[in-house]
């Protein structure tokens, strides 16, 4: 009987625990109270004329996806200085 309270006990004590923890691992008394933050890794890099794609990880595991817009060409002499294609007039 000692062993079955010490195990709910001990299991009760984890589960409080493990409720005040936040996304950042810090304890807090309101674990309603989470706040993300966020580190960007790009995917795929936009380009001239294809989108690129982002995503943003939580150290909580959370995570979303955000499309980058096409990044347009940039003539200089001509020339596109980001894909080299030639801009015939």
């Amino acid at each position: 009987m000692k062993k079955i309270i010490k195990r709910i006990i001990s299991l009760t004590v984890l589960i409080v625990a493990f409720s005040f923890v936040s996304c950042n691992n810090e304890v807090t008394p309101d674990s309603t109270k989470h706040e993300h933050r966020y580190k960007e890794i790009v995917i795929i890099r936009p380009t001239c004329t294809e989108r690129g794609l982002k995503e943003w990880f939580c150290s909580c595991g959370e995570s979303y996806t955000e499309k980058m817009m096409p990044l347009g060409h940039y003539f200089s002499k001509g020339v596109c200085v980001r894909c080299h294609i030639f801009f015939i007039a």
